[in-house]
């Protein structure tokens, strides 16, 4: 029997990396929003909605372009992955058996967070003691972020799925 567990971890980030957090926050929060927004214009127009192939199309142009390219200095996979949980909120929203509620827009500073859907991207360093017998604290590898240390509250089992970065009491 396969058991899946989550466990949640304080991080301990430095100014510049929350900056990068926060950065990679609010550039899935508008990849997210303007998204929404293509898909209510096209359902208003009777156009049906998009896939999210066609959107990952749009999200290419929207990192390779001028007015959109901030969204090039944040991690993809984060923002690839608020465009799949946008398509699946849609699905459930229009599903005839149990419809759920309409997607809606994103505002910064409530439930701000990204994921990182892919095992590979995540690396783990859980070393407590450098070479000089100091304690330290574990680290964790988050793609466009780096190294960022986190307060390990509990052991960390098995095999890691994904990694959830959320904003909680003003932390990372």
């Amino acid at each position: 029997m396969r058991i899946q567990k989550a466990v949640r971890y304080r991080l301990e980030p430095t100014l510049e990396q929350e900056s990068l957090l926060s950065r990679a926050a609010g550039c899935v929060r508008f990849v997210w929003n303007r998204a929404l927004a293509i898909q209510k214009s096209y359902l208003e127009s009777g156009c049906g909605i998009l896939s999210y192939v066609e959107l990952a199309k749009c999200l290419t142009t929207w990192r390779n372009g001028e007015p959109f390219g901030f969204l090039s200095e944040s991690p993809v996979h984060p923002q690839q992955q608020a465009l799949k949980n946008l398509d699946r909120a849609f699905q459930e929203a229009f599903n005839p058996a149990n419809p759920k509620r309409f997607p809606v827009f994103k505002k910064k500073g409530r439930n701000d967070g990204f994921r990182y859907p892919a095992p590979e991207q995540i690396k783990l360093d859980l070393q407590t003691a450098d070479p000089d017998g100091r304690r330290i604290l574990p680290r964790i590898f988050l793609p466009k972020i780096g190294w960022v240390k986190f307060r390990k509250s509990c052991p960390v089992g098995g095999e890691i799925r994904n990694a959830t970065v959320r904003r909680m009491a003003g932390r990372q």
